[in-house]
This record gives C-alpha cells, structure tokens and sequence, in this order.
C-alpha cells in the first residue's frame, strides 16, 4: 500500500533532480557561448521560477513529515507500554495463554508494521534533506576585452 506522501515524495525528488540539471546544462550552454545571454536569461527565470516553487514544496513535505515521523515516535511507545502491559498480565496469571498469545502476536505484528514505516518516513526525510535546492546567482557573460568572454556571478 502507498501512502499519499510517498507518491509526493517521489514526484518531489524527481523533480528536483531535473530541475537541478536543467540548470547545470543551462549554465554550461551559457558558458560555452552555446546560447546567447538573452536566451540564457530567459530559460533560467523560467527554470528558476520552478525550481522555486518545488523547493517550497520540498520544504512543506518535509515538514509534514517530520510531524508525522513524531506521531508515529509516540505510537511506537504507546505500542511498546501496551506489549509491556500484556506482558504483565501474563506473569501476573490474570491473561490466560490463548488471550496471552492472541493479544501479544497482534500487538507485536502491528509494532513492526508501524517501526517499518517510521524507517521508510526517517529515509525519505533524510533523501529530502539531502534534496535541498540551493541556487547559486545566475551567470552573466561579460565582455572583457572585444573578443574575450569573461563569466561572472551576479545575485539574482
């Protein structure tokens, strides 16, 4: 079963990764006097823009899930208070042994399905971390010298 988020995350870190590269191509063009400034100017606002808009998006899911990683944090403990508790009962003789073994195996099942989603959420907030969009300041091709291009950084 996929979650919601999962299906965001996914569309989310594809494409960060290829907005990442359409930038690096762009400024690679750019540099290598393939393209034309002007031409460069205006796929990189447009490349930017949405760079922008998906970085704010990153940031968004990011957030949910880190809220979500803590949620489920407490229903593992609750989970684990739960096994303790039957557990107890146990030794104590008040839970016979097919109540014991019911109860435990289901508790125990839904533990790990719940531990094994919290890893998947911990992972995909690690990949979204790493994800992160930072944009350097556009380049800019100067002339130095008639004949000789020079690059320079400019904030944009």
């Amino acid at each position: 079963m996929m979650h919601a988020w999962k299906t965001d995350f996914e569309h989310i870190v594809k494409e960060l990764g290829l907005a990442k590269k359409r930038i690096g191509v762009l400024e690679d063009l750019v540099s290598q006097s393939k393209i034309s400034q002007s031409t460069y100017d205006y796929l990189y606002k447009g490349y930017r823009t949405e760079a922008e808009s998906l970085e704010e998006r990153r940031e968004e899911l990011f957030e949910r899930l880190k809220d979500y990683a803590d949620e489920m944090e407490e229903q593992v403990r609750a989970f684990e208070r739960r096994i303790g508790s039957v557990e107890a009962r146990r030794v104590a003789e008040e839970m016979d042994e097919d109540l014991y073994n019911e109860q435990s195996q289901a508790l125990q099942l839904s533990l790990r399905g719940l531990v094994e989603e919290l890893k998947d959420v911990k992972d995909s907030l690690a990949v979204l971390e790493a994800s992160e969009l930072k944009l350097t300041p556009k380049t800019t091709v100067a002339e130095a010298e008639p004949g000789e291009k020079i690059r320079q950084r400019v904030t944009a």
